[in-house]
């Protein structure tokens, strides 16, 4: 993703991707279109020079909360041009979303909030 350093949902709502979907890079825009943070985000992605090039598609997160655990639901929809090459794309798609999934995962993991104390402590001479 390239996003600029004064990215902000609420200003600017496209930004440059560049995706490999195992057939090469594509520049891609991706395309905010609807959100409602921290529940919600839906994002069109697409090629500006050719429409059909590169798997058009749309990504949409929610979250659902609950008492006991949170779910998360992330559905991708789009085509990759015909039901033959959809098919054949299916098991590339399914690799990238769980790679995409574990990258979510360790983002939420690594920002929750630790409940230890950190204090520091003094070295003691040998």
């Amino acid at each position: 993703m390239e996003l600029p350093v004064n990215y902000s949902l609420g200003k600017m709502d496209t930004f440059k991707i560049k995706h490999n979907f195992g057939f090469g890079n594509y520049d891609m825009v991706a395309e905010v279109k609807d959100f409602m943070p921290p529940l919600q985000l839906s994002i069109s992605e697409y090629c500006p020079d050719d429409p059909k090039k590169g798997f058009p598609h749309r990504v949409d997160f929610k979250i659902e909360p609950s008492l006991r655990k949170n779910k998360l639901s992330y559905t991708v929809s789009g085509t990759y041009g015909g039901r033959v090459q959809d098919m054949s794309f299916k098991p590339i798609l399914k690799r990238v979303m769980k790679e995409e999934l574990l990258k979510i995962k360790s983002a939420i993991e690594s920002s929750e909030t630790v409940n230890k104390v950190i204090t520091s402590e003094k070295a003691k001479p040998i």
